[in-house]
């Protein structure tokens, strides 16, 4: 029990990070090189989103 829990927590803090990574990476290149790059900016929306959904829902086994 404690062993899925504790791997659920890693692996939703790994997604939330990647997804912070991925929005401030957009957004410095945007602030540099005015390219809009929405893309990759939702998708990093979309980890931070399913982390917290795989943190609080319990969604892995």
């Amino acid at each position: 029990m404690f062993e899925d829990y504790s791997m659920r927590i890693t692996l939703s803090t790994l997604l939330f990070l990647y997804g912070l990574g991925l929005i401030v990476w957009v957004l410095w290149v945007w602030k540099k090189e005015n390219k809009k790059e929405r893309l990759i900016f939702f998708c990093g929306l979309g980890l931070i989103v399913i982390s917290i959904i795989t943190a609080f829902l319990k969604l892995l086994p």
